[in-house]
């Protein structure tokens, strides 16, 4: 499993504790699923603490997972989340757009997830 912290901010121990209810959040979505769990994570902290401050609820997504094999994207703003299915390993910028467009998702997000699926060389297969 892959966690890439957009920016490289650190975040105190209390946002921590946000994003790994929103990792297990997620993750309860894929196991109702019966999904394959997501191997590449992306935080953006400035969406769980701002100045000290921590943000129990974001107004948009604030962590993106990808499970390259399902070609499926998992997405949560704390409160909501979101299920996409998209190959993101090949996916060009004007994909990318309209995912962010069609899902709330950061265009942010979904490039640095799509990137990093891309540098691990894994590439979704069909899902049905």
């Amino acid at each position: 499993m892959k966690i890439d912290w957009l920016g490289g901010a650190t975040l105190s121990a209390k946002a921590r504790e946000l994003v790994d209810f929103d990792m297990a959040s997620i993750r309860q979505t894929v196991a109702a699923a019966r999904g394959v769990e997501p191997s590449v994570w992306v935080v953006s902290p400035g969406d769980y603490e701002s100045g000290g401050r921590i943000l129990r609820d974001s107004p948009v997504h604030r962590l993106a997972a990808y499970a390259p094999e399902s070609r499926t994207l998992y997405a949560t703003d704390g409160c909501n989340s979101c299920v996409k299915n998209i190959d993101l390993s090949g996916a060009g910028r004007s994909a990318l757009e309209a995912c962010a467009a069609e899902s709330g998702v950061p265009l942010a997000l979904l490039e640095r997830l799509a990137a990093l699926a891309s540098g691990l060389g894994i590439s979704g297969t069909d899902p049905s």
